[in-house]
This record gives structure tokens, C-alpha cells and sequence, in this order.
């Protein structure tokens, strides 16, 4: 399986000028992603900053983050037989087939 990593942003943390609309109409936000040296109290493996300009970085704008993320280990598990023979009977009448 794949290594995920979940999250979220504060899209009220981020100012305007940041969003930029591309020539499709689309509007965006350039990020970056970090990995922290360590994990954080809530399990945060990684944090989201957005991105500036590279005159506003030679200028030392200090970084502004805006997430968090951690890593998703779903781990998949079998339902017990007993979990199985518990659940409600389907409605067939409803099938396409």
C-alpha cells in the first residue's frame, strides 16, 4: 500500500495575493511540504507552507505555514466471522441485475 499522508490547511491564514489565477481560469496556491525533524504532539509528521515569492524570501519573509500532515496507516483488517453473520440482509429488490 501506498504511503498517504493526511491533513488540512487554514485557507483563512493565507493572504490573497498568494492565490493566483491561472490562464484556464483555475485559481491556485503554490505550497511546499516539509518534513519535520520530529513528530509533533498530535502525530504531525510534516508541515504545509506557502509558498512566496523569491524576492519576499531574499527579503527574509519568514515562512508561512498553514498545515499539517501526518502519515495515514490504514491498516486493512478481516471482520470477524461473527461481524459478518451480524450484518443486516440486503435489500435485493432494488439491484440493477
Amino acid at each position: 500500500m501506498s504511503d498517504f499522508l493526511m491533513g488540512s490547511i487554514c485557507v483563512s491564514d493565507i493572504p490573497k495575493e498568494l492565490f493566483k489565477k491561472a490562464d484556464n481560469g483555475k485559481i491556485y496556491l503554490n505550497i511546499a511540504v516539509a518534513e519535520r525533524q520530529s513528530v509533533s504532539q498530535y502525530g504531525d509528521t510534516h508541515n504545509v507552507i506557502a509558498s512566496k515569492s523569491k524576492e519576499q524570501r531574499a527579503e527574509g519573509e519568514k515562512p508561512l505555514y498553514i498545515g499539517n500532515l501526518k502519515r495515514w496507516n490504514e491498516t486493512p483488517r478481516n471482520p470477524a466471522p461473527e461481524e459478518i453473520n451480524n450484518l443486516p440482509a440486503a435489500d435485493t429488490d432494488d439491484l440493477p441485475f
